[in-house]
Parts: C-alpha cells; sequence; structure tokens
C-alpha cells in the first residue's frame, strides 16, 4: 500500500499520523490481490506491522473491509484513534492499490482440471500445471496437494526407469497406477462427455503392503512442500481414516478432485460404533465416487465429485451392490516378496520419477484438449473399448465389470499415446510397459469377478486355490513317457505304473494329483514323439484327498470372513461339475456320477543280498506291489480355471516297473473304463 495513497495520512515506523498526530500503533501494506475463480470473490493478502516490531500477513476477503470490524478481528494487538474513519479511507486505498498491484493470485476451493479464462489448467495447492509448466500465481485453497516435482520438463531416463519398476510387477503395482490416472483425468474427461470414475480395493492381511502400495503409486501429491528432500517423504501423503467423521470424508470428497482419495486401513473394528462409522465412510465413498456427486450433503452446497478412491483393508463385507462397483486387488503377500519391496523401496527413494511423468502427462493433455477433435476420438476409443465381448458379460455383474474393464483400457491406451508421442526414442520400453499393464487389467478384473459372480465364481476361485497350492507344493505327479524292454501284454511299450496312482510302503502317496498330458498316447502305445493332433491331458486325483483339500479352502474363506457359512456349504462336487470344474459320468438312470474307480499301485522296495559265482555277497532290488482301486475324481483342463497348468513345472517320479501281465491288463482296463466317455470331449 503506497502512502500516498491513504489520504490525509502519513505512514511513519511506527504507525500512520494526521496532521501531525499520531492516529494508529500499525501500519497496512498489500501484499497480494486473490481471485477466487469459481465465485470471482476477491480477498486481501495484507502485511501488518505493529510499533515497527511486530508482523502478520492476514488474507481479508473484500467485503469485511466494508465495516471497521476487520481490525478487531486481526491476530495481534493494535489500536486506532478513529476505527471508523480509518477504515473508510483504507477502503478507497485499496481500490487504488487494486488496480496497480503487481502481485495478482487466482484460486479455486478444490483441486484438479478446471478451466481458468477458458483453458484447461490442472490446480494443486502451491500452483497449477499449463501447457508449459506450472503456475505459482494460480493455486487451490485445498491443503496437503502439492506438487514436488517439476513441472516443466520430463527427463526420458527417469521416465523409463519408472516403467520399468511398474512393469516388473504389473500385476500389484499397475493397477493403482492406473487408478490415479483415472482420478487425474476424470473431471477432463467428463467435460467431453466420458466417465471413467472407478474405485479400487487393495484387500490383504495387515502388513502386506496395501498401505504403502495405494501411497507411492496411487497418488502423486504429498502433504508438505519438501518431500523431494526427506528419504521418508513419501509416507507424508494424505488418506483416509476409515472411522474418520463423516463430514471430512464428504468434506474431502468434494474437494480433492483429480487426487485419489485413499480410505486406509477397513477392517473388521471391535466395537459396533465403529464398525458402523467404517461401514458407513467406505459406502459413501463407493456410492459418491460411483455416481459423480456425494450421497451426503454438506453445507457448502457443491456436491460434485471429481475423484476416484482405493480402499485398503484385511476386511471387506460382501455387499454384492458395493463390491460390483470396485476393482478388486489380492496384494496379501506383496510385502513378503522381495523382489516387489526393492521396487517399493526404489519408488519411495525416487518420487520425482513419477511426479515428472505425471506432470508431463498433464500437460500433454492440456494441449491436446484443445485439439477441435479430440473429443470425437476420445469418445470412439471409449465406444469401441465398450463394443468388444467379454467373456463374462452375461454373467451376473458382468456389465458393470465390463464397463470398468473399458476404463481402465482407455486410460492405458491414452497414457500410452502420451508415452508414444513424448518419447518417440523408448518404443521397445513403452511396448513391453503397455502389454505387462493390459495383462494386469485382465488379471484384476477377473480375480474381481471371482469375487462377485456368484456362487460359480466362488467354485473357480475355490478351485484354483486348490491348484496353486499343489502345484506350490509339487504334489502332482506328471506321468512320463517310459519305454518299456519289450511291449507288455496289451502291445504296449509304455511303464503302466507312470499312469496309475502310486503309493510307496513307508513314504506314502507319490502324488495327490496326477497328470497324464496325452491321454490317447498313453493307451495305444505310439512311440512317435510329438503330440497328436486330437490329444487331449486328463488329471485326477482320489476323491477323499480332493474332499480335504476342497473343505479346508472352504473353511479357510469362512474364518477370513470372505465367504459366508451358507455360501460355503453349496461349495460341493455336485456344484463343481455344474461349473465344468470336473467331468461326470452319466448313468443309465439319469443321475450324474462324480467319481469312478480308478487303478492304484502300492509297491514296496526290498533290498536283498545275493551271493555272485565267485562266492561274493552283492546287494539289489525286488519290489512287491499290489493293484488295487480307489474312488477319483476327474478335472475338466478345458475350463480356463486351469489354463497355464501345463505350462508349470511339474514333479516327475522314477517309477519301477514292476507290474506283471495279469496286473498290466487290469490296470489298462480299469482307465479305459474310468475314462469311457472321456476319450471323445477330450
Amino acid at each position: 500500500m503506497r502512502a500516498e495513497s491513504l489520504k490525509n495520512y502519513e505512514e511513519r515506523r511506527d504507525g500512520y499520523y494526521s496532521e501531525g498526530k499520531r492516529v494508529t500503533n500499525f501500519t497496512v501494506h498489500m501484499e497480494a490481490l486473490l481471485i477466487d475463480i469459481v465465485s470471482g470473490q476477491r480477498t486481501y493478502r495484507l502485511t501488518v506491522r505493529v510499533e515497527d516490531m511486530d508482523e502478520v500477513t492476514v488474507e481479508i476477503p473484500a467485503q469485511r473491509l466494508n465495516s471497521d470490524r476487520w481490525l478487531e478481528k486481526l491476530p495481534i494487538a493494535n489500536w486506532c484513534d478513529d476505527k471508523k474513519e480509518f477504515s473508510s479511507v483504507f477502503r478507497k486505498a485499496v481500490a487504488f492499490a487494486v488496480d496497480t498491484c503487481e502481485s495478482v493470485e487466482y484460486l479455486s476451493p478444490v483441486t484438479g482440471f478446471q478451466k481458468v479464462g477458458g483453458k484447461w489448467r490442472f490446480l494443486c495447492t502451491n500452483g497449477a500445471f499449463t501447457e508449459s509448466g506450472f503456475d505459482h500465481s494460480l493455486y487451490s485453497t485445498v491443503p496437503h496437494c502439492l506438487y514436488n516435482g517439476d513441472g516443466c520438463w520430463v527427463d526420458e531416463d527417469e521416465a523409463m526407469r519408472f516403467l520399468e519398476l511398474v512393469r516388473k510387477e504389473a500385476g500389484s503395482v499397475y493397477p493403482v497406477f492406473a487408478l490415479n490416472l483415472l482420478s487425474i483425468t476424470r473431471d477432463l474427461f467428463k467435460d467431453f462427455g466420458l466417465d471413467v470414475s472407478a474405485s479400487l480395493w487393495l484387500e490383504g492381511r495387515s502388513g502386506s503392503g496395501k498401505t504403502t502400495l495405494a501411497q507411492v503409486f496411487g497418488m502423486f501429491t504429498d502433504t508438505y512442500e519438501d518431500a523431494l528432500d526427506d528419504p521418508n517423504g513419501w509416507h507424508r501423503r494424505l488418506s483416509l481414516s476409515s472411522t474418520e467423521k463423516i463430514a471430512h470424508v464428504v468434506n474431502t470428497l468434494q474437494k480433492m478432485h483429480g487426487i485419489t482419495v485413499i480410505v486406509d486401513d477397513i477392517r473388521e473394528e471391535k466395537t459396533q460404533r465403529q464398525r458402523e462409522k467404517s461401514r458407513a465412510a467406505a459406502d459413501i465413498v463407493i456410492r459418491s465416487v460411483y455416481r459423480g456427486f456425494t450421497t451426503e450433503k454438506t453445507s457448502s452446497g457443491d456436491t460434485a465429485v471429481g475423484t476416484c478412491a482405493i480402499f485398503t483393508g484385511e476386511y471387506r463385507e460382501n455387499i454384492e451392490s458395493q463390491n460390483a462397483r470396485l476393482l478388486i486387488l489380492d496384494v496379501t503377500e506383496f510385502m513378503q516378496n522381495e523382489g516387489k519391496r526393492t521396487i517399493i523401496t526404489e519408488a519411495q527413494k525416487h518420487l520425482g520419477w513419477q511426479a515428472n511423468l505425471i506432470g508431463g502427462f498433464i500437460r500433454w493433455l492440456i494441449r491436446k484438449a484443445g485439439e477441435p477433435d479430440i473429443g470425437e476420438k476420445w469418445r470412439a476409443k471409449m465406444n469401441d473399448l465398450r463394443a468388444r465381448q467379454w467373456a463374462y458379460e452375461s454373467q451376473p455383474n458382468g456389465q458393470r465389470l465390463k464397463d470398468t474393464r473399458a476404463r481402465f483400457c482407455f486410460i492405458t491406451d491414452v497414457f500410452g499415446q502420451y508415452l508414444t508421442e513424448q518419447f518417440p526414442q523408448q518404443q521397445e520400453v513403452i511396448g513391453k510397459f503397455l502389454r505387462a499393464s493390459r495383462d494386469s487389467i485382465e488379471h484384476s478384473i477377473h480375480f474381481t469377478f471371482e469375487n462377485l459372480g456368484g456362487i460359480q465364481a466362488i467354485a473357480s476361485s475355490v478351485m484354483k486355490s486348490i491348484l496353486r497350492n499343489l502345484i506350490r507344493e509339487k504334489d502332482i505327479r506328471l506321468a512320463k513317457y517310459e519305454k518299456e524292454r519289450f511291449e507288455n501284454v496289451m502291445g504296449s511299450r509304455w511303464n503302466e505304473l507312470q499312469f496309475c496312482c502310486l503309493s510307496k510302503i513307508g513314504t506314502g502317496r507319490l502324488e495327490k494329483a496326477l497328470l497324464i498330458p496325452e491321454l490317447r498316447r498313453s493307451f495305444f502305445g505310439s512311440e512317435q514323439d510329438g503330440k497328436a493332433v486330437d490329444e487331449g491331458p486328463m488329471m485326477i486325483m482320489q476323491r477323499e484327498d480332493f474332499e480335504i483339500l476342497l473343505q479346508q479352502e472352504v473353511k479357510k474363506r469362512i474364518q477370513e470372513g470372505s465367504l459366508s457359512e451358507e455360501d460355503g456349504s453349496k461349495i460341493t462336487l455336485q456344484l463343481l461339475a455344474k461349473t465344468g470344474l470336473l467331468l461326470v459320468w452319466p448313468r443309465c438312470d439319469g443321475i450324474a456320477r462324480y467319481n469312478k474307480d480308478y487303478p492304484m499301485v502300492e509297491f514296496e522296495i526290498i533290498p536283498k543280498e545275493e551271493v555272485d559265482d565267485d562266492g561274493f555277497y552283492s546287494t539289489s532290488e525286488s519290489y512287491e506291489q499290489e493293484i488295487w482301486y480307489v474312488q477319483a475324481v476327474c478335472f475338466d483342463l478345458r475350463h480356463e480355471v486351469f489354463r497355464g497348468l501345463l505350462q508349470e513345472e511339474l514333479r516327475t517320479v522314477d517309477v519301477p516297473s514292476c507290474l506283471n501281465p495279469d496286473d498290466v491288463k487290469e490296470s489298462l482296463k480299469a482307465r479305459r473304463t474310468f475314462c469311457s466317455g472321456l476319450l471323445s470331449i477330450m
């Protein structure tokens, strides 16, 4: 505030004087004019200095200067001889100072993409992205959303290193990063008639790395200025407690446009009150993000939601109507995996890699949004993705998941276009990143479908868990095509024991499941290498063993709260057969049979000593065996749950050829009976 603008007042070090008489003990200077880009409201940033010693900076809305009461509200002791007179003169001085103020700042009550003067800008707490850089005179009044990257350029080497980090563990990392991109672009795409809203649920037990993953890759702003100077700055990122006050949750949704809202640590709280608060907070965020407006109103009256949400928790209620609005990602063992821990550590050390890459993406979007036909191109891309067929679109929740899938694929394609244009010399790295990203989306969508598709999808998920455990524990034996020295009684030269269930006396079963990769070949004794075009694999398991594993998996899920006891009781052999996971043998009375006799060989290796012609002792082994039959089930390996099974490294064992001709004949006969009706469909 220039002294001459205060009519009849003289500014001195210890206050203002009028006709030589001191009338205040303070002086006031205008530092900046703040203009709200939404309401047009003007605010003055003033520096008040008292007795030439104490100084404070205050921001006073223009309408408050219409009264002399603003002097009483100053956060510093002051006196004025005639407040009414001084305020009248001061208002005129402010009006004069506004026209000559060199520091004019524009602000908004929300963050994210907004049009300012007809141009797109992306606002953070400390500035805004423009086409070419970062403007500190335009910002949001929302705290804790600070951009700590370089707003003007993107380092190619750092960008590629970040993409490589994401690619290495894309299955767990990319959906989180993609949610970040959807949050950023939601308001921009909405202006072009596109809805990219989504919510992501990171589930897993305590300590699995859910919160760390969400904060490192799901958000690109920090809660304080110098995050990059602090090696532990990554944890200074905003998240909401699952038991936060509802008013604060709603207020955050309304203000944080373009910045992911993280609702952290949802669990089964100890008290009923806390459980209700947590459930209510999650419910409000899920519905509000999905609908685009807050389902609970506040005094501000603004209900628009321009962000997406990430939930972290070890407890999720199976409310189908809500869960269908989520993409669900299981990160149970994330921090237990050394490779994944390394990726998190590297990303934490170099937060600027993502910040700069995101900054470049936002500036690219601002430029793209100015192209005359870009809206039509974006809409065509989304329509094409939505029109593509998806295997489960006719299943329960299929259409909703198909739309979620399209949104994640859409942002991946848009981000891929940015990368291609920004880094034309890095197409190989970018191509690998995009392929891994798309695969991770498919995996996440399928996992979500398994959680939401009803009892049949749950049954598929249970079966997949059983198979994973069998593979991990090396409990699946792969039958080898070992040739006998001579043809056996059935005209085959294969060691028949390889195709029977095996039990070694003294050590027990040699497998829980048996996989015969080429079933026809095992019967007809072809000696040619390779696989006939009509070949098919078969995997069997003793019914008793399978039912034990099935009960264990169901019980575990019931205890975890991811499956109700009522639904758990429905996971039966009949349901698995109906779902297409088990093969059935039709009977003449119309009743299906889910198991059948299969040959089992129990053998014992007996060491013995012999005396040769020279009188020396030598040792050798003999075998005693017994062939009998067990009730076995047969898996339908055409089901997608079993995809990739044959690519896994399965266990093989050396089995002695110790069956006599009669046992070989009985074994082949039993196997043919077991497979009767199956060969035609394999």
